[in-house]
């Protein structure tokens, strides 16, 4: 009797020890030790929760601690344009105590981190992290799950953010499905990609 194609005996699945996986950690300690030592790769994170509560910011926060753990990242965001995401990033690299802080007359802050520190961050992510560029507008459509693909191959890509499912899911070519269905394709072949090159898809 011929075997089933991609099916194979529980029993002859190789045992790894999963302390041992290499992991991103999150730079939450409490949620790193449930998750035995942080993100494991190969797999797609849904960070879930209501507008306005802080999804983009910690999406952004794991980036910048994988860039420091010495991963290669790739962001795409939907509703920011790339020159506030990045400040937004900027922000947080940067931390309250290098964040100048100006008042207006009007008795309003303006908050800015100061060109110089902004410049050694920008060196300091250089070749460690890439945005998908969103500024960039012609009439051909892009196919976001090819880009992925693309950038992990040429760029050694390891962590990657998809900050809006609903705005990547316009890049989709499914046009005449129904937006849960959109969203279940779609996350289907980042699940595939994920595990193709062993990634972690923050979605």
């Amino acid at each position: 009797i011929l075997p089933v194609k991609r099916v194979k005996q529980l029993a002859d699945v190789e045992k790894i020890d999963i302390y041992k996986l290499p992991k991103l950690k999150t730079g939450i300690s409490k949620l790193d030790k449930i998750l035995c030592g942080g993100l494991h790769f190969g797999q797609v994170v849904i960070i879930a929760g209501k507008r306005g509560q802080g999804k983009s910011t910690w999406g952004s926060e794991i980036i910048t601690n994988a860039i420091e753990q010495g991963y290669k990242c790739f962001v795409y965001s939907g509703e920011m344009p790339n020159y506030l995401y990045k400040s937004w990033m900027d922000f947080q690299i940067a931390g309250p105590k290098f964040i100048v802080e100006n008042t207006n007359p009007d008795g309003t802050l303006n908050r800015f981190v100061t060109n110089t520190n902004a410049e050694l961050i920008s060196n300091w992510y250089r070749d460690k992290c890439y945005i998908y560029d969103n500024s960039f507008i012609d009439d051909e459509e892009e196919n976001l799950v090819k880009t992925i693909e693309n950038v992990v191959m040429q760029y050694g890509i390891r962590v990657i953010l998809i900050d809006n499912l609903m705005t990547a899911l316009d890049l989709n070519e499914d046009r005449n499905t129904d937006k849960y269905d959109k969203q279940s394709r779609f996350v289907k072949k980042l699940a595939k990609i994920s595990l193709r090159f062993d990634l972690i898809i923050l979605l």
